[in-house]
C-alpha cells in the first residue's frame, strides 16, 4: 500500500512539475513573439544559412530531414543537438557540453547553443523539430534576432493535442492527463511561426481548423 501511495505521489509530483514547465515556456515563447511584432523586423543580408534544432534518437530520421535542407542550395546548415549525427555535406554539428547539459538541462543548454549560432552566422532561419523542446527553441531565437522561424511538426497533431501528453517525450508524456489549457497554449504558439512543415493531410487538416494558415 505504502509502495503505490508513493508512486502516485511521485507520480503527481511529475506531473504538476511538467505542467508548470510547459506553461511557462508556451508562455514565454508566446510573450516574445507578441513583443517581437513591436519591432520592426531588421533588414539583413541573406546569409544562405540555416539553423536546426532537434532531437535525432535515429540516424535515417536525421538524414532523411537534414539531407534535403543541404542540398537545398544554402552554404551550410548548422544542427544544434545533443551529439554530432552521421556527416552530410554542408551540415556543421553545434552541440553543447555535457556539462552544462547536466547542470541546466539539455532543453536550456540547446537554447543558448541557438542563440550563440544565431548572434555568431546569422542565419536566414530558424527550424525546430517536435514543438518541445526544438520548435520552441527555434521560435524564440528567431523572434529576439529578427528572423523567421519555422516548425516541423514531426508527431502530427498528437504534438498539441491534449498539451502534448500523447508524444513519446518524457516531459510531455509525465503528464497524467490531457490538458485543454496546455492545448491552448500550444496551439497559440504555433501559430507565431512563420511556417509550418507538416508530413501529411491529417496534420494540415487540423491546423487550418484552428485558424493556422
Amino acid at each position: 500500500m505504502s509502495y503505490k501511495w508513493g508512486s502516485w505521489c511521485i507520480s503527481v509530483v511529475r506531473s504538476g512539475a511538467a505542467y508548470g514547465l510547459l506553461a511557462s515556456s508556451f508562455g514565454l515563447a508566446w510573450l516574445i513573439s507578441v513583443a517581437a511584432r513591436l519591432v520592426p523586423r531588421r533588414r539583413w543580408r541573406p546569409s544562405r544559412c540555416i539553423v536546426v534544432v532537434g532531437t535525432f534518437h535515429n540516424p535515417n530520421w536525421f538524414v532523411s530531414h537534414v539531407a534535403p535542407l543541404a542540398l537545398s542550395g544554402v552554404e551550410k546548415v548548422i544542427c544544434i543537438t545533443d551529439e554530432p549525427q552521421p556527416g552530410i555535406p554542408r551540415v556543421q554539428f553545434s552541440c553543447p557540453p555535457r556539462w552544462m547539459a547536466r547542470l541546466i538541462s539539455r532543453a536550456l543548454s540547446k537554447f543558448i547553443w541557438t542563440l550563440r549560432a544565431g548572434l555568431c552566422d546569422k542565419p536566414d532561419v530558424y527550424v525546430g523539430y517536435h514543438i518541445f523542446p526544438g520548435a520552441l527553441t527555434a521560435l524564440m531565437v528567431a523572434k529576439l534576432l529578427g528572423r523567421p522561424a519555422c516548425y516541423q511538426m514531426c508527431a502530427g497533431p498528437i504534438e498539441v493535442i491534449g498539451g502534448g501528453i500523447f508524444c513519446e517525450n518524457r516531459v510531455l508524456s509525465s503528464l497524467r492527463r490531457p490538458s485543454a489549457i496546455l492545448e491552448r497554449l500550444a496551439i497559440a504558439v504555433v501559430r507565431k511561426f512563420d511556417l509550418v512543415v507538416v508530413r501529411g493531410n491529417k496534420a494540415r487538416r487540423f491546423l487550418l481548423e484552428h485558424g493556422i494558415n
